[in-house]
């Protein structure tokens, strides 16, 4: 499009002063069609303004010597038509520079504004990103004091079973002792007391034993609930842990009713032993009392059996939290290399800043040169922003084939020379 210039106020003088009508408007015309060539997008530099400007002198000159021959001196119409060319091209020539160094001003202003723009998105994510990172090292470092304190129960729960099973081993051992006191009554009433009363102290062993899974299945309860606030926390990765810590939970209730159920039978083994010891006088009682001990017996193997099944399933449990802490420790460690996509964001911000601060500046470079008007074309062209120049400061493969797209070329091979990116 033909920018609509009008002519310097020096040449409508020489216009109404010196030339008829029809040789003024063309002299006007031009040097206005001069001034609006020295606008149009193109190789102007100040020796294409000095080309054009003679030009538009000459065709001046022409007018004002086809006008003023008859009676006007030659050399001054062609002085005055010299100086109104020359300060038409000046003035056009300023406006020109004027035009570059104000669209220099505002797109500056915008790289400045993107810039900012730029800086504060990539600040909100980085405090985004670190506080996820923050929030996934709390969760691994509850997961590992977890871990810890699921080793350090399994090892108590290990040493409880094996006292369990030294004792359970002694009691079917007196049992025997016991059934053979019953076909042996002929001794003396003095050793069947002492032995009795060895029975009612492994039962009173049995009790403190009964006593201590009761606390265990306390400490189990209270681990299962911090099993289940850790997993709350962790949120959707931490559901099968909760799952874990549920089934944990009513595990040591099932612990606890079974620890008082047998306590409860201790305690009638022991009040019936008493009973027992102070009745038994009569011969006609044994076949009664061997009836019971025959049930202490059966009782005792029955607190085996429960023991056992405890055992397999607490070393059951112990080894599925196990196993679920190692997968939120992977999910984790998953989760910390996802969030290095906050670097990359914003290095590839950074570099959208830059490329449009360097392109400014660059342009201010430029609109220094129009204004000396010193260099020629071919220069300005060589110290134009070249565009190819980004390539190197990519750090990533999309980038650069992104830049080659824009530019129709072929994607970019990789290069190992080329800068890598930084990570956490």
């Amino acid at each position: 499009m033909t920018a609509q210039i009008t002519p310097p106020a020096a040449v409508r003088r020489a216009q109404n002063s010196f030339l008829p009508a029809p040789l003024a408007f063309l002299a006007g015309g031009g040097i206005t069609a001069v001034a609006a060539l020295l606008t149009l997008p193109g190789e102007t530099t100040a020796g294409t303004l000095t080309l054009l400007g003679l030009t538009g002198g000459l065709c001046c000159c022409g007018a004002w010597l086809l006008a003023a021959w008859p009676g006007r001196s030659l050399a001054a119409n062609l002085k005055q038509a010299c100086e109104t060319a020359h300060g038409c091209c000046t003035d056009t020539h300023a406006q020109v520079v004027g035009l570059v160094e104000d669209l220099h001003a505002t797109l500056d202003k915008t790289a400045n504004l993107n810039r900012l723009h730029l800086e504060n998105v990539i600040n909100q994510t980085n405090d985004a990103a670190e506080q996820i990172v923050l929030m996934l090292q709390n969760l691994d470092s509850a997961a590992g004091d977890l871990m810890q304190g699921m080793e350090q129960f399994s090892s108590e729960i290990s040493t409880s079973l094996d006292d369990s099973n030294r004792i359970l081993t002694n009691n079917a051992e007196m049992i025997k002792l016991i059934e053979q006191h019953l076909t042996a009554r002929e001794q003396a009433a003095r050793l069947e007391r002492e032995r009795l009363q060895s029975i009612v102290g492994t039962v009173d062993k049995l009790n403190e034993l009964v006593s201590h899974i009761r606390d265990i299945s306390d400490q189990t309860n209270l681990l299962a609930l911090n099993a289940a606030i850790e997993a709350a926390r962790a949120g959707e990765a931490g559901r099968g842990f909760a799952v874990v810590a549920d089934e944990v939970q009513r595990l040591s209730a099932t612990v606890d009713k079974t620890a008082n159920q047998i306590g409860q039978g201790m305690k009638e083994m022991a009040q019936l032993i008493d009973r027992e010891f102070a009745n038994k006088q009569a011969t006609a009682q044994e076949h009664e009392e061997q009836s019971r001990f025959r049930q202490v017996h059966d009782q005792l193997l029955s607190l085996e059996e429960s023991a056992r099944r405890i055992e397999t399933t607490v070393g059951n449990t112990i080894t599925v939290l196990e196993i679920k802490g190692r997968q939120i420790g992977q999910v984790v460690i998953e989760a910390l290399g996802s969030v290095q996509f906050q670097d990359i964001t914003r290095q590839k911000l950074e570099q959208v800043s830059n490329i449009m601060l360097d392109f400014a500046g660059h342009l201010g470079g430029l609109c220094s040169k129009l204004r000396q008007g010193s260099d020629s074309v071919q220069s300005i062209r060589s110290q134009m922003f070249a565009v190819e120049s980004v390539l190197e400061r990519y750090v990533m493969d999309d980038q650069r084939a992104i830049h080659a797209q824009s530019l129709g070329k072929a994607t970019a091979t990789k290069s190992s020379s080329l800068p890598a990116i930084e990570l956490f």
